[in-house]
């Protein structure tokens, strides 16, 4: 977990680096960030998945950097779940190895 003790001591807009190559939802980088410090891998799966919660559709539009808005209700609803989804495997490949660029 030296990514998680490396991650919880770096400045506010370091840390904030860190994640926006994980997601491009700024309200979700910040709100995890002001979430530290991250104990466990588990931990920032809970955090991650609360600070998703909390974000407006537009935010969520915003992260899977598309135009959702002639989409149906149930076409987002599963575009944002794959894109939690998407989410939390990065972050657990960011836990694990360090590195935050997605693939």
């Amino acid at each position: 977990m030296k990514t998680l003790e490396r991650f919880n001591k770096l400045r506010k807009n370091e840390a904030a680096q860190e994640l926006i190559e994980i997601c491009s939802s700024l309200p979700w980088v910040e709100g995890v960030v002001k979430s530290r410090p991250i104990t466990s891998l588990q931990d920032l799966m809970e955090k991650a998945n609360l600070n998703w919660d909390k974000l407006s559709i537009k935010a969520k539009q915003e992260a899977l950097e598309e135009n959702v808005g002639h989409w149906t209700k149930a076409e987002r609803d599963l575009a944002f779940a794959h894109k939690l989804q998407s989410l939390r495997q990065s972050l657990e490949k960011w836990v694990l190895t360090g590195e935050s660029r997605q693939s």
